[in-house]
């Protein structure tokens, strides 16, 4: 049985279109925190979820592994940590890793429109620090300020175009 976290904000389109619609379409269960700012709660209840996927934000992630009980989750059955960021979103926690066995991937998400454009493949071992790959149907392109497409590494806009 899947498990999946919700402790984001369940109005935001990556939290409707990933965890609720996704996952529910699978037979999922779905843990929603109602106040994951509470972490003795979400500690305690995180005990006995027993989650598989959680998706949060980088405050939440580290807030959870600086609570002196995180160690007591259970968390065998976790096989996806993620999160969809904004670009100019603060780094994750390093030590998510040791306290889980699992990374954070992360997602590039749009302000209104699209709930993920880019994710970290399941291929990856490290956290990265970037936004991974265009999701299918996604173009993916960074422009310099003539409308020209930049180099990888240097900056630019992010544009991105749905094909279907």
């Amino acid at each position: 049985m899947n498990v999946i976290v919700t402790a984001i904000r369940s109005y935001h389109i990556f939290a409707l279109m990933v965890n609720f619609i996704t996952y529910f379409s699978v037979g999922a269960d779905n843990w929603l925190v109602a106040n994951p700012r509470d972490m003795d709660g979400f500690v305690q209840d995180a005990q006995s979820s027993r989650p598989t996927v959680f998706m949060g934000v980088n405050t939440l992630y580290a807030g959870l592994v600086a609570h002196p009980k995180i160690t007591e989750v259970d968390f065998s059955k976790l096989r996806l940590s993620g999160a969809a960021v904004p670009p100019s979103s603060q780094p994750f926690p390093p030590n998510w890793q040791e306290v889980t066995g699992q990374i954070i991937r992360e997602g590039l998400r749009s302000v209104g429109n699209h709930p993920v454009l880019t994710f970290n493949p399941m291929y990856l071992t490290e956290f990265s620090g970037t936004t991974g790959l265009p999701l299918p149907s996604t173009d993916i392109s960074l422009l310099d300020d003539e409308g020209r497409e930049v180099a990888i590494g240097h900056p630019g806009e992010i544009c991105a175009r749905d094909r279907r």
